[in-house]
């Protein structure tokens, strides 16, 4: 009896040693599996702040959404084209998709500015509201920060004129464009601007004054806007990141890229170098984009006559300049397209076949079909 009670203590020890190994088997297995998945035993990435992020290049929330960006957005690919809209003088390109459809295929923005004259036309977007309203284009606004006269950027940095553009938040909501890309107080850098940036003092003021016109406009019922900050010129001894408002307030970072003080005697690639590094250009812009994480635009680009200080006829400039949009992920790219810088028509047949070319196949008539909008007008 002693001896086949030992035996049967003997099979249990057994069992149990078997079923710990195999549990031990079950165990180490798990977790080699676990450890062979992309990403695991690695701890995510963190910004300066110390929060989660994700790898990103110029990613954020879509332009018109209303909503800032996030940080962690992954990279969007982009698109065949860069060449997403178009600025063909004011009110234009409404009237031209009823006549061709392969304009709305093309484009989807459309840029139009309000009158800076006073704060009544800056105030008033009914003329813009009636043409744009219900059409298949996403507005983009130019939205002067001042009126030529009788207003300064040290009085808006106080508030003072909050009212007014309070007054213009309300009535883009109530005309149907309460979803439009603002591009307030574009280009400080431009001393042909009201709002012109030329001290650090002048900077500190542009920066406030934005920061209340973001505020104001913002918090109107029904406000679902895209703040765009755009920079570009470079006669300004400011430097452009002291212009910038923060992203709290920006949701789009906007470069403008015209072929024009560039060394035209040198090879095209030396001359689009040229462009592209320039003080506030549009390698800075994007360099900026990235630095503060907010989704890079292309405000305006285009060809300028030579007789002006351009590159003219230049299709060097078009294939340079798409070709880095697709390199940098541009959001939305505004093709100007209006009075003797319009790329098609005539003036320019080299950089307008060039244009056609990127186009294609997507929408091969756009080009004639905007060129069409303006001799219309």
């Amino acid at each position: 009896m002693r001896r086949r009670g030992t035996r049967r203590t003997r099979r249990r020890r057994a069992a149990a040693w078997i079923a710990l190994v195999l549990l031990a088997v079950l165990v180490v297995a798990a977790w080699t599996v676990a450890l062979s998945r992309p990403g695991a035993g690695t701890a995510p990435a963190r910004d300066a702040a110390g929060s989660t992020t994700t790898t990103e290049r110029h990613a954020g929330g879509s332009p018109g959404g209303g909503s800032p960006p996030a940080a962690t957005s992954a990279p969007t690919t982009a698109a065949a084209t860069p060449v997403t809209g178009v600025y063909a003088g004011p009110g234009a390109l409404s009237g031209a998709v009823a006549a061709d459809q392969a304009l709305s295929d093309g484009f989807r923005y459309a840029l139009d500015f309000l009158s800076g004259s006073s704060w009544t036309t800056i105030t008033d977007p009914s003329w813009l509201s009636a043409q744009w309203r219900g059409g298949p284009f996403q507005l983009v606004v130019g939205v002067p920060m001042l009126p030529t006269t009788g207003a300064t950027l040290a009085a808006g940095a106080t508030g003072v004129y909050d009212g007014q553009f309070s007054l213009l938040a309300q009535r883009l909501v109530q005309d149907g464009l309460s979803s439009a890309v603002l591009m307030i107080g574009w280009d400080p850098a431009d001393a042909a601007q009201p709002w012109y940036v030329a001290t650090a003092a002048a900077a500190r003021s542009y920066v406030q004054f934005w920061d209340h016109i973001h505020q104001v406009m913002g918090a109107v019922s029904g406000a679902h806007f895209t703040f765009e900050w755009v920079v570009g010129g470079d006669t300004s001894p400011v430097s452009p990141a002291a212009m910038y408002p923060g992203s709290s307030a920006v949701d789009l970072i906007g470069a403008v890229v015209f072929d024009r003080s560039t060394p035209r005697r040198s090879a095209a690639a030396t001359r689009w170098g040229s462009l592209l590094g320039q003080r506030g250009g549009p390698a800075w812009a994007a360099s900026f984009a990235r630095s503060v994480r907010r989704p890079l635009a292309v405000a305006m680009w285009g060809v300028v006559p030579a007789s002006t200080g351009g590159g003219g006829d230049d299709p060097a400039f078009v294939a340079h300049l798409l070709s880095w949009e697709r390199a940098e992920h541009v959001r939305i790219s505004i093709l100007w397209d209006y009075g003797n810088w319009a790329i098609t028509g005539a003036g320019f047949p080299a950089a307008e076949a060039a244009l056609g070319r990127a186009l294609a196949p997507k929408a091969p008539p756009v080009a004639a079909s905007a060129a069409r909008s303006v001799t219309r007008r």
